[in-house]
């Protein structure tokens, strides 16, 4: 039996999901190889060039199409009672071309993020459009003090999503009907102003942003350098714990602002697949439905994810008495199903 490959993401030591995989080869006896990488940048460059080393990997819907010449198509490998649990708009995101690339681990959206207590002394209230937030970023702002209104990553991918949320909002379409990207339009130009404003025009953010990573704008939210961030499912429990974050029984949540256009938020759902190399299929298959099972996916949920699988979420609906709680989590699911940009 060939020992299964398999590049994770994350820290593997410490990621809560993966304790599931020595108790899988205890279970089945089949070995596992794991690889793991610090971040998607890092696991994407490994893929790029090593991808067909591995058995099973981690990626995601929005870089799984980069890779699905290397993908096996699982719609004859799973049957129906396997996939029946994962909800419609994950699932439907998995596919390419009508071809099932991946099953969805969970799902990634954001809401916004503010300082309860900071709005009240400034007399404001929640933003609901792009222009309330510039406003309020505005108002929330004392740079002597070190406290800026908002912040927002400015890595590749990240900032790449912003611009897309906002282009979208202001009326543009990024993706022409052809398939080509375009970034020309009055949309396109509102959005790179309305970021650049932010920045330059009003500094509302920390000069140190332009350097940030997703995990950078949270932590600043957590230390009480920033006001207003649009954050993750998996970043809320740490917001709200003291014994990390300053922020802690002060977060308001709500929806992601609207733009003339409407409300977009660049959304998706990290995902593991099987590789096209791969050298035990059955044996991979096994695996990626133990990482995928109502069992995993209560793991990542307890710890802040939102499942892909109706099973699980029934369950943390059902477990969530906090008040706020409930309602971020109402809040997440009115997003799915209203404003995924993917």
């Amino acid at each position: 039996m060939p020992t299964l490959r398999v590049a994770l993401l994350g820290d593997v030591e410490t990621t809560p999901l993966y304790s599931l995989i020595p108790a899988f080869t205890a279970r089945t006896g089949i070995p596992v190889e794991i690889t793991g990488t610090p971040d998607h940048a890092a696991l994407n460059a490994l893929l790029a060039t090593d991808i067909d080393r591995f058995d099973l990997v981690s990626t995601h819907i929005k870089y799984a199409p980069s890779q699905a010449d290397h993908l096996l198509p699982l719609d004859d490998l799973l049957s129906a009672e396997e996939i029946v649990p994962f909800k419609p708009i994950p699932m439907a995101l998995s596919r390419m071309h009508g071809r099932l690339l991946q099953l969805p681990r969970n799902t990634d959206t954001r809401l916004l993020a503010c300082r309860r207590s900071w709005l009240e002394e400034a007399n404001i209230e929640t933003p609901v459009t792009w222009a309330d937030l510039a406003e309020a970023a505005s108002q929330l702002t004392d740079a002597a003090a070190g406290r800026y209104g908002y912040a927002f990553c400015c890595q590749p991918s990240g900032l790449f999503g912003e611009f897309f949320e906002l282009m979208t909002a202001f009326g543009g379409q990024l993706v022409a009907d052809d398939g080509r990207l375009d970034f020309s339009g009055d949309a396109a130009i509102s959005a790179l102003t309305y970021l650049h404003d932010l920045v330059v025009v009003h500094h509302v953010t920390p000069p140190a942003m332009l350097d940030w990573d997703f995990g950078d704008v949270t932590q600043a939210f957590m230390r009480g350098a920033v006001g207003m961030i649009g954050d993750w499912p998996s970043s809320f429990p740490l917001l709200d714990d003291p014994e990390y974050s300053a922020a802690a029984g002060d977060v308001a949540c709500s929806l992601y602002p609207a733009g003339p256009a409407g409300r977009f938020i660049y959304s998706g759902s990290h995902s593991f697949a099987i590789t096209r190399a791969c050298r035990d299929v059955p044996a991979a298959k096994e695996l990626l439905l133990t990482l995928t099972s109502a069992e995993g996916q209560l793991i990542e949920a307890r710890n802040g994810s939102l499942p892909t699988r109706a099973d699980v979420a029934s369950v943390i609906a059902a477990e969530t008495t906090d008040p706020d709680t409930r309602h971020r989590l109402a809040l997440l699911v009115e997003t799915i199903a209203t404003a995924m940009l993917s």
